[in-house]
């Protein structure tokens, strides 16, 4: 008899084997008037459709990846490169000098080489997934923060913000390759 998941030929119709009534192939069930060709052809189309669906999502699922991973690496130097023209505009925003101004440069590189020594740690003990996250909503706020900062002090806390969670990206990117190709 066919199983659910097999081709069955029945007895007659020149397909079965000598040892059997019934020869079966994986794949696709068909009724009897079904030839030997067809079923093959069917089986084949089958199995080439799953195989590139599954290639397809996997490609996907790769240059999705990529593409997060790179956004997530970039943020930390985005955000120095598109900070830097603006010293001029924020030394006059808070009446400071330029030495002042450097600092906020400063504390954001420090916050982010520091914790650059943490996050996979925390990673590893909290996942990947949530510390990113958590990196992304402290970036945001500090982002946030120090457009609207009301004083230079504050802004040099929001650099702070800002750089200690930059670093999440980079570090967790290269732990997330690391999992996924070993």
């Amino acid at each position: 008899p066919a199983t659910r998941n097999m081709l069955a030929y029945p007895a007659g119709t020149g397909l079965g084997s000598s040892r059997s009534q019934e020869q079966t192939l994986p794949g696709i069930a068909l009724g009897p008037g079904h030839h030997h060709a067809e079923a093959e052809h069917l089986r084949v189309a089958r199995q080439r459709t799953h195989f590139q669906g599954t290639a397809f999502l996997k490609t996907t699922s790769a240059r999705t990846l990529t593409l997060v991973l790179a956004t997530l690496a970039m943020l930390g130097p985005f955000a120095t490169d598109t900070y830097l023209p603006s010293f001029v505009a924020i030394g006059q925003q808070f009446s400071v000098g330029p030495m002042e101004v450097q600092q906020t440069f400063s504390i954001y590189l420090f916050g982010y080489s520091l914790m650059t020594l943490f996050y996979g740690t925390l990673s590893d003990s909290f996942g990947r997934r949530p510390v990113i996250l958590a990196s992304l909503l402290i970036f945001i706020a500090g982002s946030i923060g120090a457009t609207l900062a009301p004083s230079f002090t504050w802004l040099l806390v929001f650099r702070a913000m800002q750089g200690m969670s930059a670093g999440a990206g980079m570090v967790i990117g290269q732990a997330i390759v690391r999992d996924r190709l070993s």
